[in-house]
């Protein structure tokens, strides 16, 4: 039988070191309280899991990842009564148009070859909602807290109290009553699960994804209008 009075103490050292780092390891598995240091900044979010890209991973938060047809994920968003569950299709729903539009282009789909909110080959990648506002520096970095809108899901990235704002590939960019810009007019009349949304794809410019609303460019006869209303009869451009 083992006696511990009998034990060296370079073998309760070794074994004592040994429980130290199989406890550290089952909290790190369990609760994720690695860090990389960095320290750099953090992000307006909903504080979920997330992949990196902005959004909460799909293994923990995600209902509808088996989903693969935008017109069932809207037929969701349209009759689902949790409001949760909702958001998740919404959020699968973007990045599903988004993968399609980067791998088969843009189609049909209204296209504008510049990003009108801030540079298109920023870093900075997430999604938010930005509402009525006039932006007439479209390219500097400052930006109201009241006009951008991050609701579940969504991830803007705050660096010294600065709002970063998310214009990199990938990103997403919804829109909620009038926007002004330099040279456009964006006009979002859809509801929170119908806003006239945007992304900036790569090799592709800032492509229509999904929504209602209008859109002028500066010097235009009339606005072109985008998506319809729910249920309605004729397809979105």
């Amino acid at each position: 039988m083992w006696n511990p009075r009998r034990t060296s103490p370079k073998l309760v050292s070794w074994m004592a070191a040994g429980a130290l780092t199989l406890r550290c390891t089952i909290i790190v598995a369990l609760t994720g309280c690695a860090s990389d240091g960095a320290g750099t900044g953090r992000r307006l979010s909903d504080e979920r899991p997330s992949t990196g890209s902005g959004r909460p991973s799909e293994a923990t938060s995600n209902p509808f990842a088996d989903y693969h047809s935008a017109p069932e994920l809207e037929r969701v968003i349209d009759n689902e009564q949790d409001a949760e569950r909702r958001v998740a299709a919404l959020h699968h729903l973007e990045a599903l148009l988004l993968a399609q539009i980067t791998a088969d282009g843009a189609g049909p789909r209204y296209t504008l070859a510049e990003c009108p909110l801030t540079d298109c080959s920023s870093r900075v990648t997430g999604s938010f909602t930005i509402g009525p506002t006039e932006i007439v520096q479209v390219k500097g970095r400052s930006y109201s807290r009241d006009a951008i809108q991050v609701g579940p899901g969504d991830s803007v990235p705050v660096v010294a109290g600065e709002i970063q704002l998310p214009a990199g590939i990938g990103s997403i960019h919804r829109y909620n009553g009038t926007v002004k810009l330099s040279r456009y007019t964006i006009e979002g009349q859809g509801d929170e699960f119908h806003r006239l949304t945007f992304a900036v794809v790569k090799g592709v410019g800032y492509v229509y994804l999904r929504g209602i609303g209008t859109i002028k460019p500066a010097g235009a006869a009339q606005a072109v209008t985008l998506g319809q209303q729910p249920n309605a009869q004729t397809s979105q451009p």
